[in-house]
């Protein structure tokens, strides 16, 4: 099918970056079938067709990195390739999650008949492991007691305060999700190619260094209150 034997009718349009805090979408997105769909739809709306295509291709670059070669190689591909009929039904339980939208019709110039485009709700995935305000619930607690008594072990002093503990990490959290979301939001067209080039489980862990690098341009600020709240000796 050539661009001149049909047309596209896009009504949606994705966000940039979505947090996603629900455990629920968490295991969901780190699910290989599930991310392999929203892989397919890295590039912008498609057909189930198209997506299954797609699919397929994540398939094979997938089972090349793992070396594999001749039937054993085949074998893995057919193994991990999925029906349209399957595709379809993970591309319902993601419109259900949010994760995937409706995005508008292709209509076949010439013919009465539509397909549905389905598209990402964001170009931008980012899991966020702790709740917002975990650090100054009740659930907490007991995480921080225990770091406590370790902290006065180690550096020889008295039990830092749990609410100040409780501070800083709730500080840390808020301000290290602010700057990560700043940074997608900035650049995400580009920060999205990035993050498509790997598995979810592969970006969490350049997640985890980006934290790191911004925790540690802040690194004076944050040094000067854990003192406080440790209260070690200058």
């Amino acid at each position: 099918m050539t661009d001149l034997e049909f047309r596209d009718v896009i009504n949606y349009q994705e966000e940039g970056v979505m947090v996603i805090k629900d455990p629920k979408l968490t295991k969901m997105v780190k699910d290989d079938n599930y991310y392999s769909v929203l892989w397919a739809l890295r590039g912008g709306p498609l057909t189930v067709k198209e997506i299954s295509k797609k699919y397929k291709q994540f398939v094979i670059l997938k089972v090349e990195k793992m070396g594999l070669e001749g039937e054993k190689r085949e074998k893995k591909i057919e193994e991990c390739c999925r029906s349209e009929k399957t595709i379809y039904r993970y591309l319902k339980d993601l419109l259900e999650a949010g994760l995937v939208a409706k995005a508008g019709q292709r209509v076949i110039l010439g013919k009465t008949i539509t397909e549905n485009l389905f598209s990402r709700t964001a170009r931008i995935y980012l899991v966020e492991e702790t709740k917002e305000g975990w650090w100054k619930s009740d659930e907490s607690r007991n995480v921080l007691e225990r770091a406590s008594r370790i902290l006065s072990l180690v550096k020889h002093i008295p039990p830092p305060s749990l609410d100040c503990l409780a501070e800083i990490m709730d500080e840390l959290h808020r301000a290290n999700n602010a700057v990560i979301v700043k940074w997608m939001d900035e650049h995400y067209e580009d920060v999205s190619r990035i993050f498509l080039e790997g598995s979810f489980n592969e970006n969490d862990k350049v997640l985890a260094v980006l934290k790191t690098i911004s925790l540690l341009l802040n690194f004076d600020d944050y040094a000067k209150k854990a003192e406080g709240c440790l209260k070690i000796p200058k």
